[in-house]
């Protein structure tokens, strides 16, 4: 049996992958496969990765049309024959003992999970804000309550036991925010032991990106609200215990205001959000005062909403943000 499947989801990166193949390929721990997932790529990346798989026949490919991110790892989840799944972005690229350093810690200390530091392009080191976890043995409840208060949902740099992915639940929402956020919570759930190591593992190549525009403002509101909905998708689906439940129901509530904010209109979604606030802020105490000791302006922006959404939407106005001349 196969240790562990590399997953990389690759779109139109024909500038990275050639690094980010070459790190998985020069792994000191040997008993990998490397299944790269072309999304529909219109670069040269597919004519790049088949130079690779002629070298190395650890490589497989899967071509398949652009569904995004969340299905192409999942395309690689369902190909996989290893003991373990790791995640690699395909802009992205790991140290040559990745590997072997987290499948010897998975066996050592008998966990599900095993979960690296994250930093920026190796040239510079710099830390990726909360992506560095205290070092050792955690529970479940202990380390959502971490991720979820450091906002570090990353799937990538952890080896996962593949049996994590059993009656997977995956949501018909079509989510471009927050994949990551909707994988890691439901295996956070599953997992009964996970390990953190505060080493540098995996670095993250940060590319070169425009501020957004307006249009693309409006976009990202919109991505926003669906990830909230796939966040309720999962309180349906699973029995948390309250610490965590309040915390997803506040970053619920945090999207649903940036798309309030961003619109200064329900639009489509108005049922869906008045519902939300109902059944999962109103209704509980004790999310409520978490809510407000998050963030006051949250607290009370959710309260004005639900009771007169007309005047909700008027602050709402006044603070999206303006298209500029």
């Amino acid at each position: 049996m196969i240790r562990v499947s590399i997953i990389i989801p690759v779109y139109n990166v024909e500038n990275f992958i050639c690094k980010t193949l070459k790190s998985c390929i020069n792994q000191t721990f040997k008993d990998i496969e490397i299944i790269v997932v072309n999304d529909g790529s219109t670069d040269n990346s597919e004519l790049l990765i088949r130079q690779f798989a002629d070298i190395d026949k650890r490589i497989v490919i899967i071509n398949k049309s652009n569904e995004g991110l969340f299905r192409a790892r999942h395309s690689g989840i369902e190909k996989a024959q290893g003991e373990f799944i790791f995640h690699l972005d395909g802009d992205d690229y790991i140290a040559e003992n990745a590997i072997e350093i987290l499948y010897l810690c998975a066996l050592q200390n008998k966990v599900d999970i095993v979960c690296s530091s994250l930093c920026l392009d190796k040239n510079t080191i710099i830390e990726y804000p909360g992506f560095r976890l205290k070092e050792g043995l955690c529970n479940s409840d202990t380390y959502l309550k971490t991720i979820i208060d450091g906002y570090s949902f990353n799937i990538v740099g952890k080896l996962i036991k593949k049996d994590l992915y059993d009656d997977f639940y995956y949501t018909l929402l079509p989510i471009s925010i927050g994949e990551d956020l909707f994988q890691t919570i439901q295996l956070s759930m599953k997992a009964n032991r996970i390990w953190s190591i505060n080493e540098y593992l995996y670095y993250y190549v940060q590319r070169h990106s425009s501020i957004m525009n307006f249009s693309e403002i409006h976009v990202r509101a919109e991505r926003e609200l669906l990830c909230a909905m796939a966040i309720e998708s999962l309180i349906l689906n699973f029995s948390f215990t309250k610490d965590i439940l309040d915390r997803l129901c506040f970053l619920s509530l945090n999207k649903i205001c940036f798309y309030l904010r961003t619109e200064g209109e329900y639009g489509a979604y108005k049922c869906w959000i008045r519902k939300f606030i109902k059944n999962n802020y109103l209704t509980s105490v004790s999310t409520l005062l978490f809510v407000f000791n998050r963030n006051v302006k949250i607290f009370i922006m959710i309260f004005i909403q639900y009771l007169s959404p007309q005047l909700a939407c008027f602050f709402s106005n006044i603070f999206r943000p303006k298209k500029r001349c």
